[in-house]
């Protein structure tokens, strides 16, 4: 039976300024890249960056807009199909089918002034601009299992050190009222602690104002318990590039960018749990978590290619990229009985939180060699250390410094390795390419980033003043994140890996047109 009062829900809509649920899982999912652009590009591996003659390219090596010998546009779209499968502590979820979204998936142009001095070293100077979709977040998967570690270990780690007296609500006081209140002048934590005492997940040591120690009340034998996670993510990463370059004589081009970016975000996950042993009065729960991010970025970009003979060679550095994020959460909790009616906890609050993210500086090396008008073939390295990822620390904030101290000691490098070539015979063009990112890893727990592997093949038809291509890219997407994750890797919160296949296949198709 239950010994808290049960108190009506009314439901509101407010405004706070904390909800602190931003961790490494949310700086990983922003900083990442996948394979995007044209129907060259991505057929290609998207190893461009000493080639040049794609508008996808100035997103690697600003220097590549002055290899174009005449203006051009260019418009992609894209067909893109996600299947996903997951794994949880050695168990299938259920395989949800693919879904196919389809839309703009890159436009640009470049416009060339040619030097009319024959004596003049500057030959040329190129202005470009360039659209592309940066990554996909559409995803719909779900996954069970067994699990000793429930929501009762997630809210016992919450709640450590959180005084009882803010978990109780006042006469005639709500809970959306008090969830709200504790937002605004207390911390992301004790509103969890909150929702799990007030859930019956955990109780106090001791019946007093000042007590600051729990323990559980559901699995109190710590028997396997049943798990069935949903999750359901949207959005995407847009990225603006705003390009000027120049080619010196007849072997070196320059080039430098200026690059804007938008996020939004949506994830809506809800697990399931039963199994409590027969001493506990709960036998199953829902737990609901639903973010909303958006924001935008800004970065520079600069970079080199010089030519020898049939030999390109490449060099790109980009500045760290400056986020400014904004997240909306809303949460939902609902408790079942033995003997009792059930508990729903919806408070209808809306957490808004603002913050900073830096990612990392990224350095490209690329190598290209031209069999004159046959075809090519490229290779492309690029390397960003995410030890340097960082939360802007405003208003010196005591957890996303204790982030940014997780991803310091946590994060390794990751390795990109991109390899394309182009056979021409004639005015068709017949394309493979090879993208591998491999990715940094959490040692804790072996969370690891996302993984890519992608192999890509294209067509490419030349109709002198215009170009038609197709290409197609199949890619493996190795994810592990944790179910709950808290702010410490190796407390017990539910923080056993998810292991996320997701084999992806999109389709593009470009056309440009020169000027």
């Amino acid at each position: 039976m239950k010994t808290k009062k049960i108190f009506f829900v009314i439901v509101f809509v407010f405004h706070s300024l904390i909800a602190n649920a931003q961790f490494i899982e949310d700086a990983r999912r922003y900083s990442s890249q996948s394979l995007e652009g044209s129907a060259r590009y991505i057929s290609m591996g998207g190893a461009f960056s000493a080639l040049g003659g794609d508008i996808s390219s100035i997103t690697d090596n600003p220097a590549a807009a002055a290899v174009f010998i005449y203006p051009e546009i260019s418009v992609s779209t894209r067909a893109l199909s996600n299947n996903f499968q997951a794994e949880y502590l050695g168990q299938k979820g259920v395989d949800l089918p693919p879904n196919t979204p389809i839309g703009i998936n890159q436009a640009g142009f470049v416009f060339i002034m040619n030097s009319t001095n024959e004596e003049e070293d500057f030959t040329k100077i190129s202005f470009a601009f360039n659209y592309k979709r940066k990554n996909n977040f559409r995803s719909k998967f779900n996954a069970g299992g067994t699990n000793t570690s429930g929501l009762d270990n997630y809210f016992l780690y919450y709640a450590k050190g959180v005084r009882l007296n803010n978990l109780l609500l006042f006469p005639e006081e709500t809970i959306s009222e008090a969830y709200q209140d504790i937002g605004e002048n207390l911390d992301y934590a004790s509103q969890q602690a909150f929702l799990g005492y007030h859930g019956y997940f955990i109780n106090p040591l001791e019946e007093n104002d000042e007590n600051t120690e729990y323990s559980s009340n559901s699995n109190i034998q710590g028997i396997p318990l049943g798990h069935s996670f949903f999750v359901k993510e949207s959005g995407y990463q847009s990225q603006f590039n705003f390009t000027l370059s120049t080619q010196y004589k007849d072997f070196l081009y320059l080039g430098m960018s200026v690059n804007s970016y938008g996020i939004e975000f949506n994830r809506d996950d809800t697990l399931y749990e039963t199994g409590y042993s027969s001493e506990s009065p709960l036998i199953s729960s829902q737990f609901e978590n639903i973010l909303s991010t958006v924001g935008e970025g800004f970065s520079m970009q600069l970079g080199g290619i010089l030519k020898s003979n049939n030999f390109r060679l490449g060099l790109s550095y980009r500045t760290p990229i400056w986020y400014d994020l904004n997240d909306e959460t809303t949460q939902y909790l609902k408790t079942e009985f033995k003997n009792d009616t059930p508990v729903v906890l919806n408070p209808n609050v809306l957490n808004i939180y603002n913050y900073k993210l830096i990612v990392p500086s990224k350095i490209s090396f690329g190598l290209a060699y031209i069999f004159e008008k046959r075809g090519l073939i490229s290779f492309q390295y690029g390397k960003t250390n995410y030890q340097n990822l960082r939360f802007d620390l405003k208003n010196d904030d005591l957890h996303l410094k204790e982030q940014n101290s997780i991803i310091s000691n946590n994060l390794k490098s990751s390795n990109n390795i991109r390899i394309g070539g182009e056979l021409r015979i004639e005015k068709v063009s017949f394309r493979l390419g090879y993208y591998s990112e491999k990715s940094k890893k959490y040692n804790a727990l072996s969370l690891n980033e996302n993984d890519y592997n992608s192999l890509s093949g294209g067509i490419g038809l030349d109709f002198d003043g215009s170009n038609f291509s197709i290409g197609i890219a199949n890619t493996v997407i190795n994810r592990k994140f944790p179910l709950y994750s808290s702010s410490e890797l190796n407390a017990n919160s539910l923080n056993d890996p998810i292991n996320l296949k997701n084999n992806q296949t999109q389709i593009v198709l470009t056309y440009s047109i020169k000027l």
